[in-house]
């Protein structure tokens, strides 16, 4: 197993921030528990980091589930799918909307995802879910103000719904033990949300998310192409892990790159947050070529 390291990175998507923590680990590391000192998760870039005052923002954990949203009828994926919800469970959720993860405890996301696309309810699944709400609209003050409300008016509403803690912490090392807590109990990352904010559906500013992400390496054994109709441009590699389970990596690539892809026997890097139950990387990502196509090295 190679040796841990930490690297903390910021990704600016136009107003909003991601603050990724990344872990570089070995394939056979998926039951890793990664510990970070206050340093680490705080080494951003530049002025950014300078920028974000704690006691400005509440702190809640990011629960790896489906995103949700009750428009006081119908549950909907962000999508704008419906999400087929029992009648006798649907009826206890209250008129008005709210956004939540529907999640069914760590380490399920496959069942949240698969759950969340059924054509119709699964009754029994849904005796095992929640409703993990994080906003609404229906105060109109700012995010503090929101909080209150949904603690007060929603946290009885149903046994099926539950309002995410929130809470403000104001040092880097508080967030520090809260992030290790979150990940070794088996969670996703933290979120910081502005207590300021205004309400919009799928607000994507205001928000800091704190999250591990992996990086490891896997050899190219295929080329798919075709990505844009065009037949000349990559559309996925093909890629073979060191456990002998192979899947395609299609995002995190330039048009240059889809142009001249890796080659066949290719060794390259990709990042990915977590595993399926198959032993599939989640969420991958090319980042690099580790080595030559001519390398003699093995897995």
């Amino acid at each position: 197993m190679r040796q841990l390291m930490t690297v903390a990175k910021v990704v600016a998507l136009g107003a909003s921030l991601s603050i990724l923590t990344s872990l570089t680990s070995s394939i056979a590391a998926k039951q890793l528990a990664a510990q970070f000192d206050a340093a680490q998760v705080r080494e951003f870039t530049g002025t950014v980091a300078d920028s974000i005052v704690l006691s400005e923002y509440l702190v809640s954990e990011k629960y790896d589930g489906v995103r949700a949203h009750w428009d006081g009828q119908y549950l909907r994926t962000r999508a704008g799918h419906i999400i087929h919800v029992p009648i006798d469970i649907s009826k206890t959720f209250p008129s008005t909307s709210f956004e939540a993860e529907l999640w069914l405890g760590y380490g399920k996301f496959e069942v949240a995802s698969a759950l969340a696309r059924r054509d119709v309810s699964d009754v029994a699944l849904w005796q095992q879910a929640k409703l993990l709400v994080f906003d609404s609209p229906a105060d109109g003050t700012n995010f503090t103000g929101r909080v209150k409300w949904m603690e007060k008016q929603l946290s009885m509403q149903s046994a099926y719904i539950q309002v995410v803690k929130q809470q403000q912490l104001h040092n880097w090392q508080q967030v520090t033990d809260k992030f290790n807590q979150v990940l070794n109990a088996g969670g996703e990352g933290l979120m910081l949300h502005h207590s300021r904010a205004t309400y919009w559906l799928n607000n994507k500013t205001d928000l800091i998310k704190i999250k591990p992400f992996y990086d490891t390496e896997a050899r190219v054994v295929g080329h798919n192409m075709g990505y844009g109709g065009d037949p000349l441009l990559l559309k996925s590699l093909q890629l073979a892990l060191p456990s002998g389970v192979q899947f395609r990596l299609a995002t995190g690539f330039s048009i240059k790159q889809r142009s001249n892809p890796p080659a066949i026997g290719a060794r390259v890097t990709f990042k990915f947050y977590g595993w399926t139950n198959g032993g599939v990387p989640r969420h991958a990502s090319f980042l690099r070529v580790r080595e030559p196509a001519n390398s003699k090295r093995s897995h």
